[in-house]
């Protein structure tokens, strides 16, 4: 799709909405990529080799992660997939992930702020949820914890699946 404005297309409710074609395009991307990895690990079966960390292929995903984050807030599908691979402990798992959104998070505070999302609705809205989150996280935790292993990461692909063909549904036909 081209991204070339003709002169008649500089107009706001012009520039929105090929601001949202744009959003959904990489919505639908971003489900394909977890479509992608789910079918491998069920091609590769679960007990394929860990695949080790490597510094291109890291760049790679973690680029990917940090835009889609930023642009359409499905950063999880392509963490994911470069993550997983790696069969990490399930503790180092949910701490990396941790870590990597909370980076991405506080990088994303700039642009924000330019972009005017720190309004009085906006931080209303999170200090109501500020509670539940550090509740949901004491529980992911635990949970995360109690967990067998094997457990652990069927239930993370098995999100990964449903979450990239909710992605693709909600993007085409919302």
């Amino acid at each position: 799709m081209s991204t070339a404005l003709h002169p008649n297309e500089k107009t706001l409710p012009f520039r929105l909405l090929r601001q949202q074609l744009v959003v959904t395009e990489v919505v639908v991307l971003v489900g394909i990529v977890g479509l992608y990895y789910c079918a491998t690990v069920m091609i590769r079966k679960a007990n394929a080799p860990p695949k080790p960390a490597d510094v291109p292929r890291g760049l790679f995903w973690g680029t990917l992660t940090g835009f889609t984050s930023f642009v359409s807030h499905t950063g999880g599908p392509p963490f994911q997939t470069y993550v997983l691979p790696q069969k990490l402990p399930k503790m180092m798992f949910a701490g990396t992930s941790t870590i990597a959104f909370a980076v991405i998070n506080v990088v994303k505070l700039v642009p924000y702020w330019a972009l005017g999302q720190f309004n009085p609705g906006n931080l209303e809205v999170a200090a109501m949820l500020s509670p539940v989150a550090i509740i949901g996280a004491v529980v992911g935790y635990k949970g995360t914890k109690k967990l067998p292993e094997q457990l652990f990461y069927r239930l993370v692909e098995v999100a990964l699946f449903l979450i990239s063909l909710k992605l693709i549904y909600d993007a085409l036909f919302s």
